[in-house]
């Protein structure tokens, strides 16, 4: 099973991103088809439209899924235990376009002026 979510764990945020998107579209195909059909849609599949949704996504699936698995993995096998830190490292950069984007969100809507209609 570790091979098969093993891109949380390559060792550059670049491979890791690279290999989310490529999931991420065929997820993203998979809800479209689901639609068409008339199918119940996989829920955790839908709304990954852009880099925002994408990286709240990974970091449910870093937290639930991989990062225990390789703990796990590192713990019966030390060698491996890097596998681990770069989950982590890959994480901590999905948190970051997460953190970046809800900024940008809330600054946003600061800077909305409020308009007071007389009545």
């Amino acid at each position: 099973h570790t091979a098969d979510i093993s891109n949380p764990a390559a060792p550059s945020f670049v491979i890791a991103r690279d290999w989310c998107l490529r999931i991420s579209t065929e997820f993203h195909h998979q809800v479209e088809d689901e639609k068409r059909l008339g199918l119940p849609v996989t829920s955790f599949m839908d709304g990954l439209v852009d880099e925002y949704a994408i990286a709240k996504q990974q970091q449910g699936f870093y937290r639930f899924m991989a990062l225990p698995l390789f703990e796990i993995v590192g713990t019966v096998l030390p060698k491996a235990a890097v596998l681990e830190q770069w989950a982590r490292q890959n994480l901590e950069e999905f948190d970051a376009i997460v953190e970046t984007v809800e900024k940008w969100k809330k600054e946003e809507e600061e800077a909305v002026p409020v308009v007071e209609t007389s009545s």
